[in-house]
């Protein structure tokens, strides 16, 4: 399995992600959680929205499509999370949190992001895709490169 196949595809997704997350920025409402990770209560954790379950379905549709059978961590509920459920021998897991900054996100803040990992069997994340896209920037990590990209993909200075 190429996890570059993986990590090209959540870069390309990240700018998807990002479209509609300015798109709805500051007008769309909470649907709190029951419960944050670990069942903690956390009222940023509890931050759910319509646009987060839309990035997520879009991104795990689009990796089923790929024909890579990995083994996901992702975020929200889904059905879709069935359809990678059988895949446990896989040398990998792709993660995804479709809007990281869910409650700045809601307030119509910039302090928000789309973020993409793969992580190795022993849980050590090799590739990082990370896209703020109020600040049109998107940091990449993987064995091949580290990088602050634009919304084109092309590579750009920190200071710019």
């Amino acid at each position: 399995m190429d996890s570059n196949i993986i990590y090209q595809l959540m870069k390309n997704y990240s700018l998807t992600a990002g479209k509609i997350l300015m798109s709805y920025r500051g007008k769309v409402k909470n649907k709190p959680k029951e419960s944050g990770v670990g069942g903690e209560y956390s009222e940023a954790g509890l931050a759910l929205t319509v646009v987060d379950e839309m990035i997520q379905e879009g991104f795990l549709w689009e990796l089923y499509k790929s024909g890579m059978k990995v083994k996901i961590n992702c975020e929200e509920e889904t059905p879709l999370k069935e359809l990678f459920r059988m895949n446990l021998e896989s040398e990998f897991t792709v993660h995804q949190d479709p809007c990281d900054g869910t409650k700045p996100y809601l307030e119509g803040k910039d302090d928000f992001a789309t973020g993409y990992g793969i992580s190795d069997r022993e849980n050590n994340f090799t590739h990082t895709v990370i896209y703020a896209p109020a600040r049109e920037r998107i940091y990449v990590a993987s064995p091949y490169e580290t990088k602050v990209l634009n919304g084109k993909l092309e590579e750009i200075s920190e200071n710019s």
